[in-house]
């Protein structure tokens, strides 16, 4: 008699091009990522399954290194499953690594950082279109400099988030780094977590201020007050990528500043994950 077989949970890193997504959830209508990988799952367990991610992206929203896990009765080692899906999936979508991991491992839960970096362009070619935001305008670096270090720091983010976020609006930014040259400019930040559409809110207050509508004292201002309406329009999804979500033993400042090192300001992005 065969032995039935045993439970395994795996942990999936993720690379996916968000343009034709309604974002990483599943939602009622639309293409998610989440539903994708879901389905090609479930067609290779032949089972019903739970994909946890690490956090959601929005609709747009590109991804260098999401998190998922599942867990399912299986024979297939990570190896196996990393090439079966493979061939499931379409093309806009790749699960870079599989790893068999603890029972008890929660993609959102057990992160300790997470790297987001967003792409401006003045002059963006047609490859590049869909990774970016076209700003040809000149923008004052020294104006959003000072803007990023005053969001530096913990911090209630209430102003740089939706009406629909709930919970503790309090977060930790470790760092908003700027990176100006030739072809434009890239921002990165780090935190423990993010809250909803934080990021995008952050750059386009930021990018505000690079071109004089957004004084240094408003940021502040906006910053204290709370008010969602007072923080600068959301920048548009297409330029924002999920680049890492790191896990212990990982030291996410000290890897971050290496790997921003690395990655460069290539457009689309590598990175090693």
């Amino acid at each position: 008699m065969n032995n039935p077989p045993s439970s395994h949970r795996f942990k999936l890193t993720i690379e996916y091009d968000g343009s034709s997504f309604v974002g990483w959830q599943i939602q009622p209508r639309g293409r998610s990522v989440q539903g994708t990988i879901k389905r090609a799952l479930e067609e290779i367990f032949k089972t019903s399954i739970k994909l946890e991610g690490s956090g959601r992206t929005d609709s747009g929203v590109h991804a260098l290194g999401q998190v998922a896990a599942v867990s399912a009765g299986t024979r297939m080692d990570a190896d196996e499953l990393l090439r079966a899906l493979g061939s499931a999936l379409p093309t806009d979508i790749r699960i870079i690594k599989v790893e068999e991991v603890q029972p008890s491992f929660n993609p959102r839960r057990d992160a300790n950082g997470r790297w987001y970096r967003y792409y401006v362009r003045r002059n963006p070619t047609v490859f590049e279109r869909r990774f970016c935001l076209h700003l040809p305008q000149e923008l004052n670096q020294n104006a959003m400099e000072k803007a990023a270090g005053h969001l530096i720091g913990s911090h209630d983010f209430t102003a740089f988030t939706t009406v629909e976020e709930q919970g503790d609006r309090r977060r930790t930014l470790w760092a908003l780094d700027l990176n100006f040259h030739d072809e434009g400019l890239e921002i990165d930040a780090l935190a423990p977590s993010f809250i909803h559409k934080m990021v995008r809110m952050i750059v386009g207050s930021l990018l505000g201020s690079g071109r004089g509508n957004v004084a240094l004292e408003e940021i502040e201002e906006v910053l204290q007050s709370g008010d969602i309406k007072r923080a600068g329009p959301t920048a548009p999804p297409q330029g924002l990528f999920l680049m890492k979500v790191f896990y212990p033993p990982q030291e996410p400042q000290k890897l971050y500043l290496r790997q921003r090192k690395e990655v460069g300001n290539g457009l689309p992005p590598k990175i090693s994950l």
